[in-house]
């Protein structure tokens, strides 16, 4: 998996698949969220016999986030994307800290992959990607348009 360029790839991205893994990722981190707060007892606005939340609101609490990715740091992942292709200063630190909301549902995407790879719509995913969006790159376009160059 080669690092994304703003230049080079943009062209290439499969749009619809991009959105559908990076859900994915949101959704899985929201997962892992739910069993943390059942687990250490802590959130959900319903409060199971431990003080912690109920099962019912761990259960929305993956599409929730699922939701409130695609509303927020989605969009936030492409501005700050071309910001940092002007150069603005900083916006690396702030991307990679709004990374967050999703890098915990990676090592369950990954995990995915390895058990049913064509579930997950890249080829390689990280255990970890501290990026906001990974983009799905239609990598047989690319190979046609660079031997038509060549």
């Amino acid at each position: 998996m080669t690092e994304f360029s703003w230049k080079r790839d943009l062209k290439f991205v499969k749009w619809g698949a991009t959105i559908l893994h990076n859900l994915l990722r949101a959704f899985c981190a929201g997962i892992v969220l739910a069993i943390l707060g059942l687990v250490l007892g802590v959130g959900g606005a319903t409060h199971g016999a431990g003080g912690g939340p109920s099962r019912g609101v761990a259960l929305l609490v993956p599409l929730v986030w699922a939701f409130v990715y695609l509303i927020g740091p989605l969009p936030l992942g492409l501005v700050f994307g071309y910001l940092s292709r002007l150069g603005v200063p900083w916006i690396g630190l702030v991307s990679l800290a709004a990374s967050l909301y999703v890098v915990l549902g990676d090592p369950l995407v990954w995990l995915l992959h390895k058990i049913k790879p064509q579930l997950v719509l890249v080829e390689d995913p990280g255990f970890f990607q501290f990026t906001i969006i990974v983009f799905v790159i239609d990598e047989e376009k690319r190979r046609m348009l660079q031997e038509k160059l060549a």
